[in-house]
């Protein structure tokens, strides 16, 4: 039997994080394929890639998910007209070095912080964050 390990490749953070409150300004609750439910939101995913995004939401002390936490995109990402212009630009340099089928999260770190499709549960709805 052979094991085939995939090795992501570092992505080293050059962002700027200058958009409001010092952030990226994109999100993939940005981009034109994200489906969100609930206000605040309870269960995030993906139509394009059909993978939850719940990890990206907040789960409070009471254990209830709601709220985003972080900036997280893919490679794949397209603005749905509510990014911040200086996030896409930043977003445009490095998106040729992004893999595909990864989810990144800008996480203002020495390389972006990164997550596997293959970690993410195929658009579960109960799905509750890792």
């Amino acid at each position: 039997m052979v094991l085939l390990v995939w090795k992501m490749k570092k992505i080293k953070d050059i962002l700027l994080y200058k958009c409001r409150w010092d952030s990226l300004g994109i999100n993939c609750i940005f981009c034109k394929y994200h489906i969100s439910q609930g206000m605040p939101i309870t269960n995030l995913y993906c139509n394009k890639h059909s993978i939850s995004l719940n990890i990206e939401l907040c789960i409070n002390k009471d254990g209830i998910l709601g709220g985003i936490c972080g900036e997280w995109f893919c490679k794949d990402f397209e603005d749905d007209g509510n990014a911040c212009p200086d996030g896409i630009k930043e977003f445009e340099k490095i998106k040729d070095q992004l893999e595909e089928n990864v989810l990144y999260e800008a996480c203002q770190k020495e390389y972006l912080c990164m997550t596997p499709f293959s970690k993410l549960k195929k658009n579960d709805s109960n799905e509750e964050k890792n």
